[in-house]
């Protein structure tokens, strides 16, 4: 039965059980609710499913119900609270999000955010997740890695998902990768590193930037790196427009 549930997403929750389970929907065995509680729900559409670390599980959730089937019983929740309890440990299957992203998600992809709008805090949602903490005490850095091998890590400032090695910010990856923008004369992209754009170089590009655009940005950035400020000016103005400035 487990081997067939990856692939049930936008089907109806009652016709995954009655294939699967070989029975009607309304005569499995319920552990913890009446038949009237979730009655209901058996016709709405499947949108994610998903398997405990252990493997030894998986659920079913619609837009308010979540089924779960353990090894020895089946149990029903809302489903908002159980994934954002019991749940929020376990792997969602047919998708590449992990464990770091759904918590990020919950915090709002604010990395200076530490609680959510339900007042669940960063520890709690890491350690209800499943989370093995290691301390860096050298560089004040804290990693807490998931069961499916993602990872956050928290200075006392902040946090952000784990980069591409032990202990780094994803995000700072992202902002020191290359800018890419278009070659006006011969329409091939071109890879920008940070080291190509300096204060004196953005100095003379801001000479040709759309004035209310780079005000803007002053304004919603400053204090940041010249490397920084252009990337945010490509992504508002776009590769083809950025590029005519670059080659000015």
């Amino acid at each position: 039965m487990k081997s067939i549930w990856q692939d049930t997403v936008g089907r109806t929750l009652r016709e995954v059980l009655e294939t699967t389970c070989e029975q009607k929907a309304e005569d499995l065995i319920v552990d913890n609710a009446d038949l009237e509680w979730y009655q209901g729900d058996l016709d709405a559409t499947v949108r994610r499913v998903y398997r405990a670390p252990d493997s030894a599980s998986e659920a079913l959730v619609t837009e308010m119900l979540a089924w779960v089937d353990y090894p020895t019983r089946i149990c029903v929740y809302e489903a908002q609270e159980w994934e954002e309890g019991e749940g929020l440990g376990w792997i969602q299957l047919g998708k590449g999000e992990t464990i770091a992203e759904k918590i990020a998600q919950l915090l709002g992809n604010d990395g200076e955010r530490w609680e959510t709008e339900e007042g669940l805090t960063f520890d709690d949602l890491c350690a209800e997740a499943g989370a093995v903490r290691i301390r860096d005490d050298a560089r004040e850095l804290t990693r807490y890695e998931f069961p499916d091998g993602s990872a956050i890590v928290a200075s006392p400032g902040a946090w952000d998902i784990e980069g591409s090695t032990p202990y780094s910010w994803a995000g700072a990856e992202v902002l020191q990768s290359p800018i890419e923008v278009v070659n006006p004369w011969s329409g091939a992209t071109v890879r920008i590193r940070p080291e190509e754009v300096s204060q004196d170089r953005l100095d003379a590009l801001a000479q040709v930037m759309d004035d209310t655009i780079r005000e803007e940005l002053h304004m919603e950035l400053a204090p940041c790196s010249p490397f920084e400020f252009f990337r945010a000016y490509v992504e508002k103005v776009g590769e083809e427009e950025a590029g005519k400035i670059w080659f000015s």
